[in-house]
């Protein structure tokens, strides 16, 4: 977790063989956090992946869980 400014940023890293399984292993606990701790609700919420695979650039999801 990192906060800067008005925005807090959850980070979840994976480091899986394929891009796939580490997508697949993303948990919730970030967003039980947050609604354990109702302080956070006044700022800006991020959610964000990075999954790492053998012989390969990491991948970075930036804002992963929001609803488009």
């Amino acid at each position: 977790m990192a906060r800067r400014g008005g925005i807090v940023a959850f980070i979840e890293v994976k480091y899986r063989n394929e891009l796939l399984a580490g997508l697949e292993a993303v948990t919730t606990q970030a967003q039980l956090f947050v609604r354990r701790n109702p302080a956070l609700a006044e700022l800006a919420l991020r959610f964000d992946v990075i999954v790492i695979t053998p012989w390969a650039w990491r991948r970075r999801i930036v804002d992963a869980w929001r609803d488009f």
